[in-house]
């Protein structure tokens, strides 16, 4: 449990609210990635602006999330810390992801509206047209289930995967550029975001790890 925090860790077995937990070490803060990897606290401020003015909204809005936020992955109860494939191997497509959070009511609307309105209503022959593959997926035998399958669980638990949307989507997708020119601007590392219908989707979503996280702690005898 080296890599997690003091802070994080006394906050944890504490009487502190989960949904506090979160606010105070998910969404306040600079991130890991920028603050100690990097060492550029204003491309954090910079990416996030950049973003959000892309897709009109507030800033407040996009937060830096997962391993790049807090130095490990709180998926499971094996603690992986940001970059470990990596420095394990030196092979630069194995380094972390920067995982970006947008919380967009209004936005995760106009996407699921025009991604209907693209797919001709969820036209069944359409979606075996073009909605097979795309740039994240370009081989069907390695799916698990098909890519509007996983679209429409996401969007059933209040988010938006865009590595799920459909190709023609993808192509002029408003974020596009932005994450484009800053994956080039760090060194190619892969930039993925998630778009969530409201607060309380993304709240739950991260607290489901810090419940795995909580209970590891307390089970080592931090308490």
């Amino acid at each position: 449990m080296a890599l997690v925090s003091d802070g994080l860790k006394g906050d944890l077995i504490s009487d502190m609210s989960l949904e506090r937990v979160f606010q105070k070490h998910v969404i306040d803060g600079a991130s890991y990635f920028f603050k100690s990897a990097r060492s550029k606290i204003d491309d954090e401020y910079q990416l996030r602006h950049e973003l959000a003015d892309c897709l009109d909204i507030n800033i407040n809005d996009v937060i830096i999330v997962g391993s790049a936020k807090l130095g490990f992955s709180i998926k499971t109860k094996q603690l992986i810390p940001f970059d470990y494939s990596y420095e394990s191997t030196s092979n630069k497509r194995l380094r972390s992801d920067i995982d970006i959070a947008v919380v967009s009511r209004e936005l995760f609307g106009k996407i699921t509206k025009d991604v209907f309105s693209l797919s001709r209503r969820y036209d069944p022959h359409w979606i075996n047209e073009k909605w097979l593959l795309n740039q994240y997926y370009q081989d069907a035998e390695k799916l698990r289930k098909p890519i509007f399958s996983s679209y429409c669980e996401y969007v059933s638990k209040g988010w938006i995967r865009p590595d799920y949307l459909p190709l023609e989507y993808q192509k002029d997708a408003p974020w596009k550029k932005v994450i484009e020119e800053w994956r080039e601007k760090l060194e190619y590392r892969k930039i993925s975001i998630g778009i969530y219908s409201e607060w309380f989707y993304l709240k739950n979503y991260q607290i489901k790890g810090l419940e795995v996280l909580q209970n590891n702690i307390k089970g080592l005898h931090y308490v």
